[in-house]
């Protein structure tokens, strides 16, 4: 597998992420977690544009796999709702609870399921490479 595959790969595990508040609750907030995993609002943020580059695999992506229109309209809006979330603080710090409440933050979660259905749906061409 090439490193843009690698790439997607780790994106789409933090897309998973995005779309679960359950997980979001395990992870975060260590609520009933048996992941043997840990994570937090800003690690996932972190990890999708510091480590993964989200912006420029998905623009990559795209150009070698040909995504739908649909899929890639959904992965532009879910960049464009994260761009420019605000994030609820406590004390000058992101407060993960909050984020998760926030109503804003679940316009987020239902377009990262949306994202999902869309990739898991090519993710079948990803697998032939």
């Amino acid at each position: 597998m090439i490193l843009l595959e690698c790439e997607l790969e780790y994106i789409h595990d933090k897309i998973e992420e995005l779309s679960s508040v359950d997980l979001q609750n395990k992870l975060w907030l260590n609520r009933n977690n048996n992941t043997g995993r840990i994570s937090s609002y800003t690690e996932l943020m972190c990890t999708l544009y510091d480590d993964c580059f989200l912006e420029l695999v998905l623009r990559k992506a795209m150009e070698k796999y040909g995504y739908s229109s649909d899929a890639l309209n959904g992965l532009y809006k879910l960049n464009s709702l994260l761009n420019n979330y605000e994030e609820p603080c406590t004390n000058g710090y992101i407060d993960d609870e909050l984020v998760i409440k926030d109503s804003n933050w679940q316009v987020i979660v239902k377009q990262a399921q949306t994202v999902l259905a869309n990739w898991n749906q090519t993710q079948p061409l990803l697998a032939q490479l």
